[in-house]
């Protein structure tokens, strides 16, 4: 098997801990179409937004998310974890990415093989997982996998979390459904476009109708329209609609660390009626309360 060579500069993991994973490179060559795949592989397994934020921090700091990477200098560091040669890239017993991959009859070298990789460790052999699904910052996660999965000697937390953080922010402006109580979506009623269209909680689906679109103005699009408080409403249960985007307060989503979707201008959340998980349930406002009824994470 051919190494593939990248240009990579060493910025902050040196010295070896654990099984000695070392190296990491700098972000400048990073492909968002990679952080977009790996933070959508952990959501798609059941982390948290935050905690899936927190391993691409790490995977930035340690390889820009390239899969092809060689610690620079000749160091022992391979693919987007950095694992070492001679040992978790091709030597631990059972717990090697060369082994995994003859498993699985892929490359070593894929993107789609290093993150299933990550989840057969995390999940067979702990490297921090408890601790990792615990977390309820984007800073903690990040943490906890610096230490319990890279295993890295002096690591640049701080660097790792900046780019946790730019993740948690950036995800949102990849265009994603929004899904919420029973894994169901925040949905666009009958794809309308009609001011006053309402949005509701409905069975994912992966019509435009559940595409949302971060906007800078901190406004959520989908189907050229924007999500809005009717009538600008601060009360609680004022039911969420679809609105020509205007830039005003009742179009504005504040992302919280703990999942929910605050709108500034009434100071209340956006809620699902009672819990009520039935397709076709209107959206509303209401006091925030940090219930399952107001945890929204892009899918």
């Amino acid at each position: 098997m051919l190494l593939l060579s990248l240009s990579i500069t060493v910025a902050g993991c040196s010295g070896t801990g654990g099984d000695g994973d070392v190296g990491s490179s700098s972000a400048a060559s990073t492909s968002a179409a990679n952080e977009k795949q790996a933070y959508e592989f952990f959501v798609a397994k059941g982390l948290e937004d935050l905690q899936s934020s927190g391993i691409l921090g790490n995977l930035m700091q340690e390889s820009s998310v390239q899969p092809g990477a060689i610690q620079f200098g000749g160091g022992p560091g391979r693919g987007i974890a950095q694992w070492s040669v001679g040992g978790r890239w091709d030597t631990s017993f059972h717990d090697n990415v060369v082994w995994y991959a003859g498993t699985k009859g892929m490359s070593p070298w894929s993107l789609e093989l290093q993150l299933d990789f990550i989840w057969y460790e995390l999940t067979t052999f702990g490297y921090g997982f408890s601790a990792l699904r615990g977390t309820r910052t984007v800073a903690d996660a990040t943490v906890v996998f610096q230490d319990d999965y890279e295993i890295c000697g002096t690591c640049d937390q701080t660097t790792r979390i900046n780019y946790a953080d730019s993740i948690y922010s950036e995800r949102l402006h990849w265009g994603e459904p929004i899904v919420g109580p029973a894994g169901k979506c925040i949905d666009d009623r009958g794809a309308g476009t009609a001011d006053g269209t309402p949005i509701q909680l409905y069975d994912c689906n992966g019509t435009n109708a559940q595409v949302w679109t971060a906007n800078s103005n901190g406004s959520f699009g989908a189907l050229g329209k924007c999500m809005d408080v009717t009538h600008g409403g601060t009360t609680d249960g004022t039911l969420i609609q679809l609105y020509t985007c205007n830039g005003t307060g009742s179009q504005v989503w504040q992302p919280e660390s703990n999942g929910s979707l605050r709108n500034p201008q009434s100071g209340k959340c956006l809620d699902l009626p009672g819990g009520d998980t039935d397709n076709g349930a209107q959206l509303q406002i209401y006091t925030c309360n940090g219930t399952g009824s107001q945890v929204w994470h892009v899918l």
